[in-house]
């Protein structure tokens, strides 16, 4: 629906998202917050899209940038190997995957966003 303008997922003081799906592939904690995670995401990040971003919060976090402004407004339909990503980002097999979370955001820019997801469906 909309992504906000001044958004720079690379530099924590604009790092937020139109929408995130997260593929978390650990046991998130209190001691141990980093654990490997594929995040795909639509912001208005100046980038190519399907770039791939190290989260500058957390080492474990990839960011994965699916769409942009010039799709906002439009249903779309996504459709990701995320076994293949994560092997081709992380180098390994992927552990069990843990959770999915749907996220949006703007605690940081404070610019407002909303964005409508479907199902998300996964294989594993």
């Amino acid at each position: 629906e909309t992504l906000q303008p001044n958004v720079d997922i690379r530099d924590l003081k604009s790092e937020d998202f139109g929408a995130t799906v997260f593929f978390v592939f650990g046991e998130p904690s209190i001691w141990n917050k980093d654990v490997p995670t594929l995040a795909y995401t639509w912001t208005a990040t100046p980038v190519k899209n399907g770039s791939m971003i190290q989260s500058q919060r957390y080492k474990s976090l990839r960011y994965m940038q699916l769409r942009g402004v010039a799709e906002v407004g439009k249903w779309q339909e996504e459709r990701r190997d995320v076994t293949a990503d994560y092997r081709a980002i992380f180098g390994k097999e992927p552990p069990k995957l843990k959770y999915i979370a749907v996220f949006n955001d703007n605690d940081q820019t404070k610019a407002p966003v909303t964005a409508l997801f479907g199902p998300v469906v996964s294989a594993q």
